[in-house]
């Protein structure tokens, strides 16, 4: 069987470029049941697009192996061996591990005997911990362990998202001053009396473009700040600036 958690991040890195309706025929090929309608379905993820056909190509063609290992009715796994399996990879790179602990490149000879070491070395764990209850590693490997384990993995990536926000937070902030710097300046040579009138559009245009970037980015700290920590030194951002000058809210309106 093939781990669903890669199948499903395979999907989820095609993006925005598969509709919700092919990502949804996408997740159901992984099925312990027939589909009412395989081939149905495979038109409907062909149809999907050119990622979309691109992806179903390589699972029927690229790697033949991919749908029978995550449908069951193309696999020849017993139903009831297929639904005792896990749905991880965890098991095969157990065995990878393993193996390359014990040697690689070995003799017939060689590996038969190290297998056979192996084996004595798993069931002398398996009857002490049926015998003695104790396990072989500090942490038991069952579902509390895991979903424990999983609980914390999620604290830490999402910990590192709102570092992230955080970190686009403040440079938000930079990006928002020099912006207004730029528009002060700006704004002082547009009230300069002495300018001619073509001087005096080009200043206005420059206005009107640092007034439609401190709008983005106005919009965007706020975004920010919703989605942050609340650590950040967040500000208040919504006084009036040089950008609510009577002058260019007229010259604004007029055009």
């Amino acid at each position: 069987m093939l781990s669903v958690n890669h199948f499903q991040r395979g999907i989820h890195k095609l993006g925005n470029d598969v509709s919700p309706e092919v990502r949804m025929a996408m997740h159901s090929l992984v099925s312990a049941s027939p589909l009412p309608d395989l081939q149905g379905t495979k038109e409907l993820i062909r149809s999907g697009g050119p990622r979309a056909a691109a992806w179903l190509h390589d699972k029927e063609i690229g790697s033949p192996f991919v749908i029978p290992a995550i449908y069951q009715p193309e696999s020849h796994i017993p139903l009831a061996i297929w639904q005792a399996c896990p749905s991880t990879s965890n098991g095969n790179e157990q065995a990878h591990q393993n193996v390359n602990r014990d040697g690689t490149g070995l003799t017939l000879l060689a590996a038969i005997m190290r297998g056979m070491h192996y084996d004595k070395r798993a069931m002398a764990a398996v009857d002490l911990m049926h015998s003695s209850a104790i396990h072989q590693r500090d942490q038991p490997p069952n579902y509390f362990y895991r979903a424990g384990r999983a609980v914390l993995r999620q604290v830490r990536v999402q910990k590192r998202k709102v570092s992230k926000v955080d970190d686009d937070l403040v440079d938000t902030y930079r990006r928002y001053d020099v912006n207004l710097e730029l528009g002060r300046k700006a704004l002082e040579r547009f009230l300069n009396p002495h300018l001619s009138s073509k001087t005096r559009d080009s200043w206005q245009r420059k206005l009107q473009e640092y007034r439609a970037q401190h709008e983005h980015l106005r919009g965007q700290a706020k975004d920010l700040a919703a989605r942050g920590s609340g650590t950040s030194t967040e500000r208040d951002i919504t006084q009036p600036t040089v950008f609510d000058h009577p002058s260019i809210v007229q010259r604004r309106t007029r055009t």
